[in-house]
Parts: structure tokens; sequence; C-alpha cells
């Protein structure tokens, strides 16, 4: 009976989850992570070439972020969900932090290099981790899978204002120091860090199939992309992803070639990211659409944006190609 009544306390004297309110921390921690990247993103081909790196170095540095983040995102995820979602997510928000303090001192291509090795790493690890927490602690408050989508809509559109804020606000730093504004991408992720640590990880984890950790992961990998929806769905986000890298780096440079000053590029990359939404609301009304018809109407915005701004660019011309961002 006595045991009984310790027990009954100590349960009555744990304290109880806000699941709203760590919803909502979640949410803005998310948004610190993907709009800190912003703050630099639209000057870094400057700073390369600054430092003496030309097309090809810069390509090379990108190809061994992609291949790092490529090689260690699967690893990441299996021993976030097998162990600690919120270990590798603090671990891989501080480790961002402190790479990007590294990178506002590099003097060349071999120190680009590692920043973006480290940079991979650290992302592939808190990679995906904010997304399931959101499903986590979604579902607890409504099993039904309704408040998940209105909170992964929710998200969407703050990310995507937040991103156009950061975008300005590195703008504006940009005018004193380039190397300020990648040294400025460590506060948010430094912020995000300390939200993480508020979260509690309530998720299931999942059960191992097999006592060696790699192949345990293999086992669990194939049975996920045994489902054709998730497998189709992570081929196109790759490919994707992939081939806007191209047309993305390639707008800063036409931009400060035809005279747009350093600190207005930014001007570019917003309008190009900010088209995004109305990107996808065609693709929406094109669902219906034969398969050909689907992938010719992305492909033809883009070649119609982009041959003025490449055949003829100047300062009239080179916004146009913003427009492929849609």
């Amino acid at each position: 009976e006595h045991e009984s009544m310790r027990n009954k306390r100590k349960y009555t004297q744990m304290p109880q989850i806000n699941y709203h309110r760590t919803l909502n921390i979640i949410i803005i921690e998310s948004i610190f992570t993907y709009s800190g990247l912003f703050l630099c993103v639209p000057v870094m081909t400057v700073f390369w070439n600054s430092i003496g790196m030309n097309q090809f170095m810069i390509g090379v540095s990108q190809m061994m972020c992609a291949a790092t983040l490529f090689l260690f995102d699967v690893p990441m995820g299996y021993f976030a969900d097998r162990f600690s979602r919120k270990a590798l997510n603090v671990i891989g928000d501080i480790g961002i932090m402190a790479t990007f303090i590294f990178y506002a001192f590099a003097r060349n291509f071999w120190m680009v290099v590692a920043g973006e090795i480290l940079c991979g790493l650290f992302m592939a690890m808190s990679g995906g981790v904010d997304r399931a927490f959101l499903k986590i602690y979604s579902d607890k408050i409504d099993s039904t899978g309704g408040l998940f989508e209105q909170k992964t809509a929710q998200l969407a559109i703050c990310q995507i204002i937040s991103m156009c804020l950061a975008i300005v606000i590195g703008m504006v730093i940009t005018k004193y120091s380039i190397r300020l504004v990648i040294f400025s991408v460590s506060i948010p992720f430094f912020v995000a860090a300390v939200l993480a640590l508020t979260v509690k990880d309530i998720g299931e984890k999942i059960a191992a199939k097999h006592a060696n950790h790699v192949k345990d992961m293999l086992v669990n990998l194939k049975c996920v992309m045994k489902k054709a929806e998730i497998k189709w769905l992570v081929y196109s986000y790759a490919i994707g992803f992939e081939v806007t890298h191209p047309i993305i780096w390639a707008l800063t440079p036409l931009m400060t070639m035809v005279g747009v000053p350093v600190w207005l590029v930014g001007i570019g990359w917003i309008i190009w990211y900010g088209l995004a939404p109305f990107g996808a609301m065609i693709a929406n009304k094109t669902a219906h659409l034969q398969t050909s018809t689907q992938v010719f109407i992305p492909l033809a915005i883009v070649t119609l944006a982009s041959i003025p701004a490449i055949m003829l660019p100047n300062l009239t011309t080179i916004w146009l190609f913003s427009l492929s961002g849609m």
C-alpha cells in the first residue's frame, strides 16, 4: 500500500507537457533553421570569388556538401529515430552555428571545402527532425492528422515570409561586410539550438530488427522504400532539388555581371523564392493533365524567363531570370 502511494505521488509530481506550447516552439525553431541560411546565400558567390575561387571550384565545394549530406542523411535519420531525435537536433544546430563562425574566416578553397563538408554533416543530423516533432506533437493534440496538415501549411507560409526577411537583413549587413553576413548565420542557429533543448523527445523509437546497426538501418530503409508513395516522393524531391542548383547559383553572378550592386542582389532571390508558391499553384491546377504537359509547362517558364537574361543580359532583362523560380 505504501509503495502504491509513493508511485502515485511520484506520478502526480511529474511535470505535464504543454503540447500546444511545445508545438509553437517547434514551429519557431523550424523558422530559424530554415531562414537563417538565407542571410548569406544570395552573396555567397561574391564571397567565393573574393577569395580566388572560380566557378569550377564553387561547383566542387557544393558537390562536397551535397555528397556529405547524401552519405550521412539516412544514417543520421536512423540514429535519430532509433535513439534520440532531440540529441541529433541540438548537435546539428550547434554544429551549423560553429561551422558558419569558421566559414566567416575562410581564406581559401580548402577552408571552404572543409566548411561545406561540416555543413553537410550537421545538416544531415538535424534535417527532418523538426518535421518529425511537428507530426508527433500535432498527433498528440489531434490524432486525425488535421492539425498536422494545418500546422505544416502554417509553417510553410511563415518560412517563406521569414526567408524574405532574412534576405533583406542580409542585404543591409552586406553593405558593411560580407564576412559579417556569413558570421551572422550562426545567431539563428544558436537560438534554434536553445529552443531545441526545451523540446521533449516523446516520440516512439523504431525497434531494432538486427543486432548490427548498419544492417538494421538498411533493413528499415528497405521497409520504408517499399511504399510506392514514399519512394517516388523521395526520388522527385532529390531530382528537383539538384536540378534547381545550377539555376540558383547562376543568379548572383549574372546580376553582379550587369552591374546590380551586391547588397541589392537579394531582391532577385526574393523574387525567385517568392514565386515558388505560384509555381505550386500552377502545378496543382495542371495535376489533371498528361505527364508530358506537366513537365512541359515548368520547362517552358524556365526557358522563356532565362533566354532574354542570358542572351541579352542587362539591368532590365536580368530580373526575368528570377521568374524561373516559379
